[in-house]
């Protein structure tokens, strides 16, 4: 069995929930890093702690900011399915080297290269968090085309 940190539409209420019907909830947890939206995509991207200082040139005043989400423990089979899912390694690359701050190492979804590099905006997620129904509304939203 592994750990998987989920921050997007795999989250509780959000629409890819179901696809963790067969894992198990651990806990509500955060890892180091940034959320956002790349170009026209509608759901979110992490990028953990030490991209996320080269993507944006951000300088850090205190604390490094924290991505919001919920860990699994979940099969290997299962993990394996989520990577077609989850466009692995097109969309998102799984990582297994972040150790969230409850202390649980944990694989993490997080922006291929290529997606950034294709991005034609990026906007950040400020606070770490994708609200349910946030698909939805940034699909009909000016602000996310």
């Amino acid at each position: 069995m592994e750990y998987l940190f989920v921050y997007g539409t795999l989250k509780q209420g959000q629409s890819n929930h179901a696809l963790l019907s067969q894992a198990q909830f651990v806990q509500s947890d955060t890892v180091a890093g940034r959320l956002y939206f790349f170009g026209h995509q509608h759901f979110p991207y992490a990028v953990c702690a030490s991209s996320a200082l080269l993507l944006t040139n951000d300088t850090y005043r205190g604390e490094i900011p924290r991505i919001q989400g919920e860990v699994y423990q979940i099969s290997t089979e299962l993990l394996e399915r989520l990577d077609r899912v989850e466009g692995t390694p097109i969309h998102y690359v799984r990582f297994k080297q972040y150790q969230t701050d409850k202390g649980l190492r944990v694989w993490v979804y997080e922006s291929s290269e290529m997606t950034r590099l294709r991005a034609t905006r990026i906007e950040v997620l400020p606070d770490g968090f994708f609200p349910s129904g946030m698909e939805a509304k940034s699909a009909n939203s000016n602000t996310h085309p």
